[in-house]
């Protein structure tokens, strides 16, 4: 029987990195159970939350709704403020707005009941 040393040379190569992934997995068990905000990479900037500034000066802010639309409640969504609206004709709309300066910043618009 001819040996393939080849075969042999990745199998033994695979099986080192399957030997080295597991233990940086434990590695990282270990390291996220002592501190929960431990992380192999870092954070992105887009996915850290902005924190408000302390200086930062309050203001009166109005949002312009259609004559007849009425809000039926408001919710904090991340950093923006997410406002559910409904109009006579009952079509429903979700409005994401910046509590900074009140620009929508988003919004989804849902139809009437039937």
């Amino acid at each position: 029987m001819q040996t393939n040393k080849a075969l042999v040379g990745l199998v033994i190569g695979l099986g080192a990195i399957i030997v080295a992934g597991m233990g940086l997995l434990v590695y990282g068990f270990v390291q996220k159970a002592a501190d929960p905000s431990f992380s192999f990479f870092s954070k992105t900037p887009a996915s850290v939350v902005r924190e408000p500034s302390r200086t930062a000066q309050l203001t009166n802010i109005t949002v312009p709704l259609p004559p007849g639309t009425s809000v039926v409640s408001v919710a904090r969504a991340d950093d923006l403020l997410m406002v559910h609206t409904v109009d006579e004709d009952d079509n429903s709309a979700i409005l994401f707005l910046d509590p900074g300066d009140g620009r929508i910043v988003r919004r989804i618009a849902f139809g009437g009941r039937r």
